[in-house]
């Protein structure tokens, strides 16, 4: 029997991206105005963005639940030698913490935290894929991939303020003076938390080159190989642009654009892009 690989949804992971090994994401809860859907099956970041347009609430997350976890780690737990389970950063969510307590009951379950969200998130799910693919045994693979978390770098920068402030994360005044200033907040995971890190001034075409500088020049310390791009509904030629500026200071065409789900686009709105990079 093969060994199966899950993970939260908010890894931002489509299925075929693990292909040709098996693959399951748990989906989180969105609660927007006050109902419960689950991320990916029931309500996607298109109807977020057409709900907060008319008026309503930003919504908030709610992990995977206990149950849900265990329910599913018998299952699996039957059906493959292994289940390496890849959760949303334990300090982001409980998610982790369900998890572990799920996995408990089964020998051959594994939790690795991700210590990271979306892409930072996903990419060790493709790293596991790679080390299934070569038939590494599961222990040695948890082990890796326990190892390459701390390695792994998440930022994304966001066009507008406007979820952050709904959402309680800005506030008021703070609000008034980005838009007014035209700034655009800089999110990134620091010790496993999202932190806003700093803000760029100007518009968002103007401000990527920027962006990009800052998080790739000089980094001599970087796998290039495992670099990856995130974009939440950014028109096209910003994804061009993004991913010009990364094959000028890495010297590597990211070959695969992804889509952020529920999850990062409740915190950041329409039109932000991330980016994942491994230091070596």
């Amino acid at each position: 029997m093969p060994i199966i690989v899950t993970a939260d949804s908010s890894c931002d992971l489509p299925k075929q991206a693990m292909d040709p090994i098996p693959f399951e994401v748990f989906p989180l809860t969105i609660i927007q105005n006050g109902i419960e859907y689950k991320d990916g099956l029931e309500i996607t970041p298109e109807d977020i963005y057409r709900r907060v347009s008319s008026g309503e609430p930003v919504p908030s997350t709610s992990a995977v639940n206990l149950i849900d976890y265990q329910t599913r780690f018998a299952q699996l737990s039957s059906q493959y030698d292994a289940v390496i389970h890849i959760s949303i950063g334990s300090d982001i969510s409980s998610c982790h913490a369900h998890a572990t307590l799920a996995a408990e009951e089964f020998s051959n379950v594994y939790i690795v935290d991700s210590k990271n969200i979306s892409v930072g998130h996903g990419l060790l799910a493709l790293e596991a894929r790679r080390m299934i693919v070569e038939n590494n045994p599961p222990q040695e693979i948890v082990s890796y991939l326990t190892d390459l978390a701390d390695k792994i770098e998440f930022i994304f920068i966001v066009d507008q303020v406007t979820y952050l402030h709904k959402g309680g994360r800005c506030s008021n005044i703070a609000a008034i003076g980005a838009n007014l200033l035209k700034l655009k907040p800089v999110i990134a995971v620091q010790d496993g938390k999202l932190s806003m890190v700093r803000k760029y001034r100007g518009t968002f075409e103007k401000v990527l080159p920027e962006f990009f500088r800052d998080q790739l020049k000089g980094r001599n310390d970087l796998d290039p190989n495992k670099t990856m791009l995130v974009t939440t509904d950014c028109p096209s030629h910003w994804i061009t642009l993004a991913e010009n500026e990364i094959e000028h200071y890495t010297s590597y065409r990211v070959p695969e654009l992804f889509y952020a789900g529920c999850t990062i686009c409740s915190h950041s709105g329409p039109k932000a892009l991330g980016l994942a990079v491994v230091r070596k």
